[in-house]
């Protein structure tokens, strides 16, 4: 296993990278755990539990250990497992996850395993040779991982348009908009999209949009120092005081409040 240590990781890095052999006995637990890792399983099998979920993953699946999660995993049935992994780190992990829906995955078969692996490739030579703008390269690496995590995630749970209205959404954060721009940007009915959200997200469109827009306020109130005026405008919200009771009710508490805690 290679590690990055004493370097700050900034806002995402890849800090550790490796692979492994497990044979039968060997075994890890961890309660609110402080890591979040992807292993990509290559051969044999994995018995891994999170949160109370038990899975038995096979190769050409990857398992997404979070951060704060209590987790367990062996060797499977296979009595061996032979495993890639990779260790993010940085304070805004839990927003981009969030926003790639990879914070709802425990288990995800990749369609291109391969590529994965040659990412993590990628990432142990960084770290083994430290080349001049290494850190700044793995901080992109990292980003490119969960980029391509999040295609096969989002592709097993989605459908089509279901994928292409949320990254609609994502890259619009900035504007007030309404259903039927949605509906028109993926060439469906507002009534197909309506319907779309509430299956599979049991929300609809609007409340979903609102709600990505809290969370970049939540990061952007813990990792900036950005006037609360500027982060309400730069979410699409044309009043401060209609952000700060839209804030309070989902966050509990007021942006002021919620950065002077943070």
């Amino acid at each position: 296993m290679l590690t990055i240590s004493g370097l700050k990781p900034g806002v995402l890095i890849v800090r550790h990278a490796g692979n492994s052999i497990w044979h039968k006995g060997a075994l890890i637990a961890r309660k609110k755990s402080d890591l979040f890792g992807i292993e990509l399983i290559s051969a044999g099998n994995l018995y891994f539990v999170q949160n109370g979920k038990e899975y038995v993953v096979e190769p050409g699946n990857i398992i997404i250990k979070k951060r704060g999660g209590n987790h367990l995993y062996k060797p499977g049935p296979a009595g061996f497992v032979h495993k890639r992994f990779i260790r993010l780190d940085g304070p805004i992990i839990e927003t981009i996850t969030g926003e790639l829906d990879i914070d709802e995955i425990d288990v995800c078969r990749l369609s291109h395993p391969q590529q994965f692996a040659a990412l993590q490739k990628k990432a142990i030579t960084l770290i083994k040779d430290q080349p001049d703008g290494y850190v700044m390269r793995l901080s992109l690496l990292a980003l490119e991982i969960l980029l391509f995590v999040a295609q096969d995630v989002t592709s097993s749970r989605y459908p089509a348009a279901l994928y292409a209205s949320i990254d609609f959404l994502r890259r619009n954060l900035h504007r007030k908009i309404a259903i039927s721009d949605m509906s028109r940007a993926v060439g469906i009915s507002d009534t197909q999209l309506f319907r779309l959200f509430k299956t599979h997200l049991k929300e609809s469109p609007l409340a979903y949009f609102n709600a990505m827009k809290l969370k970049r306020a939540a990061e952007l109130l813990r990792h900036t120092l950005i006037p609360l005026k500027e982060i309400a405008f730069s979410l699409g919200y044309g009043e401060p005081a209609y952000f700060t009771n839209q804030f309070r009710k989902v966050m509990g508490m007021s942006p002021r409040a919620y950065r002077k805690k943070s």
